[in-house]
């Protein structure tokens, strides 16, 4: 990778095809990630995250990638079904991505959690799941959790 924005491009593009293991080739070994429902440190955290999501299908649209100065941002919209409740979420993130040798050190993902929750859940169960963030991070150790017992090159 020459630039920061050719990597995030790379990552980008590798995430439209759900190929999981060229996303984690953009990230550096001692990488943090954070969302909504994550918080991960290390690439192989960051790579199981990946391969379960990109495992379950999801539609990435990338909006748009801008540098500035070294952060790298990026706009995009993911729509796949939740699986826990099998509703449709279209979810606009904003990304921001900083690096480290080349690779990226750390990379913030935000988006309206509570927009997020109502889709994901709907009811009075998306109103308190998007104004809870314990609550949606819990769920997603959960299923970390799961998913790397069943693939135990993540643990």
């Amino acid at each position: 990778m020459n630039t920061a924005s050719e990597l995030i491009e790379q990552l980008l593009s590798s995430y439209q095809a759900l190929d999981h293991a060229a996303m984690a080739a953009c990230y550096h070994d001692e990488a943090v990630f954070s969302d909504i429902a994550f918080r991960l440190d290390g690439k192989r955290r960051i790579h199981a995250m990946w391969h379960m999501i990109c495992e379950k299908g999801i539609d990435v649209h990338v909006e748009s990638v801008e540098t500035d100065g070294d952060v790298v941002r990026a706009r995009l919209v993911d729509t796949y079904v939740f699986s826990d409740t099998g509703r449709t979420v279209v979810n606009k993130i904003e990304s921001a991505f900083e690096f480290r040798d080349g690779l990226i050190a750390t990379h913030r993902d935000a988006c309206d959690a509570l927009d997020w929750a109502r889709q994901a859940f709907g009811g009075w169960k998306g109103e308190i799941a998007g104004r809870i963030g314990l609550i949606r991070r819990r769920a997603a150790r959960k299923k970390m959790r799961s998913f790397i017992a069943s693939h135990p090159e993540y643990a």
